[in-house]
């Protein structure tokens, strides 16, 4: 998953997605009998599974090599990082990429008939968790941030739980729990010192951010599930683009008005804009802008990669469930620490040492996965 091939992998998965449910002749013949292994329709969940995991991971790595890009070297006079940039900027051509993939994958705008208001609230709880993270990431060290990303598999589970809408087996929540030691082996055990820096309303508001992304994925469970209840039970790949494209749009002006609202007395916002703008077109706006100069082509594989990550994982809770979703980001934690340490990936930031609790933590999260999905099949 990278620049330019996000749209083929969607194409291709979407080509891959059955287009009905059912044995082909089934119904025809008007014989009882269990289907070959030939005849059965094989489901997509795990390679989606895969390739969600794998786009996630990615995008996390270049999430902070773009941020990196817009902040200043540590010795400048006046620190800055063009944050209220970044985070209008990043949601309009993160829309943009959308409709242009949208559009290569058939989505077409008599495609989006999802009820308006319900989309609505799942795109500003999306765009409410958005502004969670960003305040809250100011003082909550890296690792800590990690851990707590992870708290959106269990509570999916348990908001999935209290709404009604599943009811989960004994092996399925053994297989959430693996996943989550996986990811807590990968990401390693804060320092005390990491812990004392984590404590005051930074950790609150992540914490309530992890509640707004599982509440708006359930949102979208349900979004989904309608739209296959109104297609007579046949899960078409043009409904998670569409919704996909659409929530997007709909996160574009929140976006702004959130960013002017929490960039209320602290400045002129205009410049700010403006000499973000320049970076990203690879001048030096102010003293200290170092990564201006890899700012335009790292944001918008940043963009295309977190494009590539909305479609697999709306792709992945249509044909398996939020749950699964919510998996398959955990998942990225162990993968991301890997990617962390290739070369061929930081080579601009410069890799990590290799760790064998990595690769274990991720050994750990596919063992999950498969003790989810088994008990799920069953």
């Amino acid at each position: 998953a990278s620049d330019g091939k996000a749209p083929r992998s969607l194409s291709a998965l979407a080509m891959a997605v059955p287009r009905g449910p059912g044995l082909p002749g089934s119904a025809a013949l008007g014989v009882l009998r269990a289907p070959s292994s030939a005849a059965r329709v094989r489901s997509p969940t795990v390679p989606l599974f895969l390739a969600a995991a794998g786009v996630t991971a990615l995008n996390s790595v270049y999430f902070k090599r773009m941020m990196n890009c817009y902040k200043s070297d540590a010795d400048a006079v006046e620190p800055h990082d063009y944050a209220v940039f970044v985070s209008v900027f990043d949601i309009l051509l993160w829309a943009l990429f959308m409709s242009g993939v949208g559009r290569l994958g058939g989505w077409t705008a008599s495609a989006a008939k999802f009820p308006r208001r319900e989309v609505l609230r799942g795109a500003a709880v999306d765009q409410f968790g958005t502004l969670l993270v960003t305040v809250g990431s100011a003082t909550v060290p890296g690792q800590t941030q990690v851990l707590l990303n992870q708290a959106v598999l269990p509570l999916t589970m348990l908001l999935g739980s209290l709404c009604g809408r599943r009811r989960y087996s004994g092996l399925e929540v053994i297989g959430a729990a693996v996943v989550l030691s996986g990811a807590a082996v990968a990401a390693g055990s804060p320092s005390a010192e990491t812990l004392h820096n984590s404590m005051g309303g930074g950790i609150v508001l992540f914490s309530l951010a992890q509640i707004a992304v599982a509440t708006a994925n359930l949102l979208k469970e349900g979004l989904l599930q309608k739209a296959v209840t109104r297609n007579g039970g046949i899960k078409d790949a043009a409904d998670p683009i569409a919704l996909g494209v659409t929530v997007a749009w709909l996160r574009v002006p929140l976006g702004i008005a959130l960013a002017l609202a929490a960039h209320r007395g602290r400045g002129d916002f205009l410049s700010e804009f403006r000499d973000g703008w320049l970076c990203f077109l690879g001048a030096e706006a102010r003293t200290g802008d170092a990564g201006c100069a890899a700012a335009f082509r790292t944001t918008c594989l940043s963009v295309a990669l977190y494009a590539g990550q909305t479609f697999m994982g709306l792709l992945l809770t249509q044909h398996g469930s939020a749950t699964l979703r919510s998996i398959a980001a955990v998942s990225a934690v162990p993968l991301a620490q890997l990617l962390f340490t290739s070369e061929a990936v930081m080579f601009a930031d410069g890799a990590e040492s290799f760790s064998r609790d990595s690769l274990l933590g991720l050994g750990l999260c596919l063992l999950g996965f498969a003790l989810h999905r088994s008990s799920s099949k069953t």
